[in-house]
C-alpha cells in the first residue's frame, strides 16, 4: 500500500480472478456462504481497527470505545451477488447523563445520556459542542487507513482456506 499526492491509498490484490472463478464453481448458495465467512473476518479486523483507532478519543469516551464490546458489526449479503457489505459502528452511550442547554434536539433542562456515535461523530467531524469538543480525532478513519491492507487479507485468507487453496 503506497500514498499517492492525493493521500489516497491504493493497494494492489493479486489472486481475485482465480477466487472468483472458484467461487463461480460452487453452487451459488455454498459461495455466497464462504464470502459472508470472509466478510464476518473481516468485520471482526475491522472492529479491532476502530477500538485501535480510538486510542486519540479522550476521557471516558475514549475508555469505552477502547472496548470491542462498544462496537457493532453486521454483514449484509447483496441481492443476486457474491459481494456484501461490512459496517460497524460505536453502539451504547455514556453512563452519566447530560443537561441540554436547549440548543439542539433535547429541550433545556432535559436529563439524558449521549450515545457513542454521538460522540464519535463529533470527533470525526467537529462540531459546536462545548461539552465534548474533542476536536477531529478521527478514530474511525485513522483506525480504518491504518489496518485496511489487514482487513483485506482477512477477507481473502477466510475465503481461501474455505476454498482449500
Amino acid at each position: 500500500m503506497e500514498p499517492n499526492m492525493a493521500d489516497e491509498f491504493s493497494f494492489e490484490v493479486k489472486g481475485l480472478k482465480e477466487l472468483q472463478a472458484k467461487l463461480e464453481e460452487l453452487g451459488t448458495t455454498e459461495a455466497r456462504t464462504i464470502v459472508r465467512e470472509g466478510l464476518k473476518a473481516g468485520g471482526a479486523a475491522l472492529q479491532q481497527a476502530m477500538v485501535e483507532g480510538s486510542t486519540s478519543v479522550p476521557g471516558e469516551p475514549g475508555q469505552l470505545l477502547r472496548s470491542t464490546t462498544s462496537w457493532s458489526k453486521r454483514v449484509t449479503m447483496l441481492k443476486d451477488a457474491l459481494a456484501g457489505i461490512v459496517r460497524v459502528r460505536p453502539k451504547g452511550e455514556l453512563s452519566h447523563t447530560h443537561t441540554s442547554k436547549g440548543h439542539g434536539m433535547q429541550p433545556k433542562g432535559h436529563r439524558y445520556h449521549r450515545s457513542l456515535a454521538y460522540l464519535v461523530k463529533l470527533a470525526e467531524f467537529g462540531g459546536n459542542d462545548p461539552a465534548y469538543n474533542v476536536g477531529k480525532s478521527h478514530p474511525m478513519t485513522s483506525g480504518f487507513e491504518s489496518h485496511q491492507d489487514g482487513l483485506l487479507n482477512a477477507i481473502i485468507a477466510t475465503i481461501k482456506e474455505r476454498l482449500k487453496l
